[in-house]
């Protein structure tokens, strides 16, 4: 059975979206820093600086010695789940970082 495609909401609130983008970023690219938060999402660095502190603040993110933000105590939780995708993730994630190496390009999985 095919997953529908999910509907955005009709009531959206482009910094709750912002945060969870950046706190997937941090989960599925292993890290970020302010910089490059601020030219994904076009926004200031201070406003990517903000978002950033607010997901420390909550568990969803820490910062490292080099200054890069990376997927926190809550979202490692997440990672080390069972579901499915977890699994999924999991398995695939290390042969993704290969793709990425070995041609320097981005890669995706789907579905």
């Amino acid at each position: 059975m095919d997953k529908p495609l999910k509907t955005p909401s009709p009531y959206p609130i482009a910094s709750v979206d912002r945060a969870l983008r950046a706190a997937h970023t941090l989960q599925m690219e292993g890290g970020a820093t302010v910089s490059q938060i601020a030219e994904r999402f076009g926004v200031a660095r201070s406003t990517a600086h903000r978002i950033l502190a607010m997901l420390v603040y909550r568990d969803f993110a820490v910062q490292d010695e080099e200054r890069v933000y990376r997927a926190g105590p809550v979202l490692e939780l997440a990672t080390h789940s069972q579901s499915v995708v977890s699994r999924l993730r999991a398995a695939a994630l290390p042969h993704l970082h290969r793709i990425v190496d070995l041609l320097d390009e981005t890669a995706n999985l789907i579905v």
